[in-house]
């Protein structure tokens, strides 16, 4: 992956789901699908994290429009973070600068720099200590998208 410059996207949510599902919920499958997505959990831990520890970039990424308690982007982060080690701001990078090269749009998005679209949250919290600052609304006391405020203390106010 590192000679041939390959990205990770990470959907560590929908691999290890199973690790946060009900007790309920996990009776409803047959005991040979809990047992092999276990163990499937378990290998892409150890793969996502030995990757990174080789110095493999790392995205951000859910399976959001087919997800249900996996598809949240946060969560995702905080699992990079976790479960693979990640730093809070190799995790931030990997939403924006890193994933603009891996989409070859660095000089476009990715970082605040001039001449570059950009999109800014102002939080409550430093997600560079906490990145669970990111799990709560209430946190975002400003985003501005498209040079345009579209949020004040966690609510929508119009795109």
């Amino acid at each position: 992956m590192l000679e041939k410059k390959t990205y990770i996207t990470n959907t560590l949510s929908a691999g290890t789901f199973i690790d946060t599902m009900s007790k309920e919920y996990k009776s409803k499958l047959p005991p040979e699908v809990v047992s092999k997505w276990e163990q499937v959990s378990a290998k892409m831990v150890e793969s996502h994290k030995l990757a990174y520890e080789k110095g493999v970039p790392m995205l951000v990424g859910t399976d959001a429009p087919v997800g249900d308690e996996h598809a949240h982007t946060n969560y995702e982060m905080q699992l990079m973070h976790d479960l693979i080690g990640m730093s809070p701001i190799e995790v931030i990078q990997g939403a924006t600068i890193t994933a603009a090269e891996a989409m070859r749009m660095e000089d476009m998005i990715g970082s605040i720099t001039k001449g570059k679209q950009a999109d800014i949250v102002l939080l409550t919290g430093n997600p560079l200590e906490d990145l669970s600052v990111l799990n709560n609304e209430s946190n975002f006391e400003f985003v501005f998208a498209n040079g345009k405020n579209v949020a004040k203390n966690g609510r929508l106010i119009g795109l």
